[in-house]
């Protein structure tokens, strides 16, 4: 009992989850409101975003082939009109990889440069999803959804208050 052991890994995206979905997360849209989540990364210098790693959760029927689109922000502030958006791109896919601990990832047309700061990555689905909203993957033994994720379903956005963390990636740096 004198060994302690950690494993860090050192790679291109931003995760505070653990690698393992335990449960699912969704969002229950409000009438003629889109449902957007976001999740918040800093970077400590300036480096490149190239898209978004999701682990989405299986759900019946099959969320596969649902429309979303992914958003990023310089700030999300109280409202959706006192958000600054830096980019976004629409009509990205539900894709299961077949494995069920795997990330499917997303990238940009092409890459975003950033200066050192907070950002926040999410996606978007359309209003009137009602109980067609998709499901990710959701690490319940990692508590980081109060401090780095956000949802809005009707036109605040508001830190998330389950306890766990909900499974989006930044991806960034080189290709």
């Amino acid at each position: 009992n004198d060994t302690i052991v950690q494993k860090n890994v050192f790679a291109n995206y931003f995760a505070y989850d653990d690698g393992s979905n335990e449960k699912a997360y969704y969002l229950l849209g409000m009438p003629n409101a889109p449902a957007s989540t976001a999740v918040a990364f800093h970077l400590n210098q300036a480096d490149t975003i190239r898209g978004l790693a999701i682990r989405f959760a299986n759900q019946v029927p099959s969320g596969e082939g649902k429309l979303f689109t992914i958003n990023l922000y310089q700030s999300l502030g109280a409202t959706t009109q006192d958000q600054k958006e830096i980019h976004h791109q629409d009509f990205y896919k539900v894709r299961y990889t077949g494995d069920l601990e795997s990330f499917t990832t997303y990238k940009f047309d092409s890459a975003i440069a950033l200066a050192a700061g907070t950002y926040y990555i999410g996606t978007t689905q359309a209003p009137n999803i009602g109980a067609d909203s998709i499901y990710f993957g959701f690490d319940a033994n990692t508590a980081a959804n109060a401090n780095h994720f956000f949802y809005n379903v009707d036109g605040y956005w508001t830190p998330s208050l389950v306890s766990g963390t909900t499974m989006l990636r930044p991806i960034v740096g080189s290709n």
